[in-house]
């Protein structure tokens, strides 16, 4: 499969890369990156950064619509966001038996291994750290990284994104929510006494990053996923650790976790808000560092919706939880959509026809307590099928018409939260797996028993051999403006 660089071409050839020249990586990088998001959408190269050697770049904007995640993720262009997450069913929960990890060879491959740090020697202040917001407790370097990892009793692979605070030239600090799997891992090493090998690509194939930021089910390595979407993954062991990483990295570094902690954060994250504080972290001792000529950063920044980094979660985890819906035997789902306002965690809408009496009420639960929706989930809407989910106008209307307050919303009370959300109340030394928080399922469907018999107020519409025959018939009216 294409590295980085092929993917960046194919960027240039649409004409949508800009260079960024001089950026100062103290603030500026991350306004760039959080402006662009919200205004241009363009991906962005910065270069001859501030304080850094000409050559040491960061990419940013990589998948801020639909059209740049469909090719990044292998669909091709599908024309709209709900046709993006039909060809993304499936796709991302079900590898084949590739056997890519086991593939991974041993030794030095490619322009990764042209130039190597080792021991004493290594010196992680050459990479452009950025403190991208405000208020961060420090520069980042990690942000759209992808943390590998593998579990000591069964071998599984995990690749995560996970943010990775710079705490001096040799160390990183390592934030891993509690639910999240490279968690796991690390606390298997621990249990056992021994440090947990991990390795990091900092510049890969953003296919690699998205997944690493997801809900895949425990067991399924992402490097299997991406090569099912792809194809041709190559991998080769880091030298130190032994973990596979991608032939076609941009930089790795490999090392072993501290067994004490240090303070990391805090840092302005995907809810829009400073929110967790400062914590308590191990830190990443770093053993080597591989680096092609010219590398690049692969990197990305949160805040207030729309954020860099906000669009191609809606797509994936709506797919993710549609597939999850399925396998719970909620049937005629018709559409699902994680909203970029509920930074694609907090306000999910299905969409379903309904078939029997509480059938939106099941769907509701359902979505709101797997695994796919359930982290930082808070409010899930179920719509009737003549309802574009991803339409924030028509959910709305649908909440306002088809609804009564007090009897067409649920609550799941003490369901799981998470240290981010600026709602939860985290005392001092209180434990990352016991934080609570409520859910509220609002069934925005027409009352089921007036739906059958017809009794149910129609909707004004256009009809569509109508609204076909009007569009064409008076181009002026709903042609593009010159």
């Amino acid at each position: 499969m294409e590295d980085l660089r092929a993917w960046l071409d194919y960027m240039r050839s649409r004409g949508l890369v800009c260079e960024v020249l001089g950026a100062d990586p103290h603030l500026e990088v991350g306004a760039v990156t959080d402006l662009n998001a919200k205004q241009g959408k363009r991906v962005l190269l910065f270069d001859e950064m501030k304080g850094y050697a000409r050559g040491f770049r960061i990419l940013t904007g990589s998948l801020l619509d639909a059209e740049r995640v469909s090719y990044t993720l292998g669909c091709g262009w599908q024309g709209d966001s709900q046709a993006l997450v039909r060809a993304l069913r499936s796709r991302l929960r079900n590898p084949s038996e590739t056997g890519t990890v086991r593939r991974a060879s041993a030794g030095s491959v490619g322009p990764l291994m042209r130039n190597e740090l080792r021991g004493a020697d290594v010196d992680l202040s050459i990479f452009p750290a950025p403190q991208w917001h405000e208020l961060d407790g420090g520069r980042y370097l990690g942000t759209f990284d992808a943390v590998v990892t593998r579990d000591p009793d069964t071998g599984w692979v995990n690749v995560g994104t996970y943010r990775m605070m710079v705490h001096d030239s040799r160390r990183l600090c390592l934030f891993v929510n509690a639910s999240h799997h490279a968690r796991l891992h690390i606390d298997k090493y621990q249990r056992r006494g021994e440090r947990a090998p991990v390795a990091v690509s900092l510049g890969h194939h953003p296919a690699l990053g998205a997944l690493g930021g997801m809900e895949l089910p425990a067991g399924v390595c992402e490097y299997d996923v991406l090569d099912q979407l792809h194809g041709g993954l190559e991998l080769v062991q880091a030298p130190v650790t032994g973990l596979p990483v991608p032939a076609g990295s941009e930089i790795v570094i490999e090392g072993y976790l501290s067994s004490g902690t240090v303070p990391e954060g805090p840092y302005g994250e995907f809810l829009g808000y400073y929110a967790g504080g400062r914590m308590q972290v191990p830190t990443l001792e770093v053993e080597a560092v591989y680096y092609r000529d010219d590398p690049i950063i692969l990197g990305t920044c949160a805040g207030i919706p729309p954020y860099d980094y906000s669009y191609f979660r809606c797509p994936m985890r709506s797919a993710m939880i549609w597939d999850a819906l399925d396998d719970a035997g909620v049937p005629n789902v018709v559409g699902v959509w994680c909203h970029e306002a509920g930074y694609t965690r907090a306000f999910n809408v299905i969409a379903v026809d309904q078939a029997y009496l509480g059938h939106a009420q099941q769907a509701g639960l359902v979505a709101a307590q797997v695994r796919e929706g359930a982290f930082g989930g808070k409010y899930t809407v179920v719509v009737d099928d003549d309802i574009d989910p991803s339409n924030t106008e028509q959910v709305l209307w649908a909440i306002c018409t088809r609804t009564d307050p007090y009897d067409s919303i649920e609550f799941i009370r003490n369901s799981w939260g998470m240290a981010l959300d600026p709602m939860v109340e985290r005392p001092d030394g209180g434990r990352l797996d016991t934080l609570p928080m409520s859910r509220a399922i609002i069934n925005a469907c027409q009352p089921y028993r007036r739906r059958v018999l017809g009794q149910f107020p129609r909707s004004v519409t256009v009809p569509p051999e109508v609204a076909a025959r009007v569009t064409e018939r008076y181009p002026q009216v709903f042609g593009k403006p010159a």
